[in-house]
């Protein structure tokens, strides 16, 4: 977050507490731009979707075959996986 900030142009200080502090003596206008950087680095840094690439898929299909390998386990049938390929591609 700090780096977001200060790459938008307001230095930032640590806290003891490691919470983030700006700039305090501001105008109206440079609080309004400063609170926008803060939401626009905050998009960025808690982002709730994950990098979805390649490397990503691979380690979901590593997860379903674990999955899979489970279900068998218990008894159940299900059809073959397909390759971690197609998988990918598929994604």
């Amino acid at each position: 977050m700090m780096a977001c900030m200060e790459q938008a142009g307001w230095k930032t200080i640590v806290n003891p507490d490691f919470s983030l502090s700006a700039s305090s003596n501001l105008s109206e206008e440079q609080k309004d731009l400063q609170n926008k950087a803060l939401f626009a680095c905050s998009d960025q840094v808690y982002s709730d979707e994950p990098v979805r690439n390649a490397s990503f898929w691979r380690v979901m299909y590593a997860h379903a075959l674990d999955t899979r390998d489970c279900i068998v386990a218990a008894g159940y049938s299900i059809p073959d996986p397909p390759s971690e390929a197609a998988w990918v591609d598929a994604a």
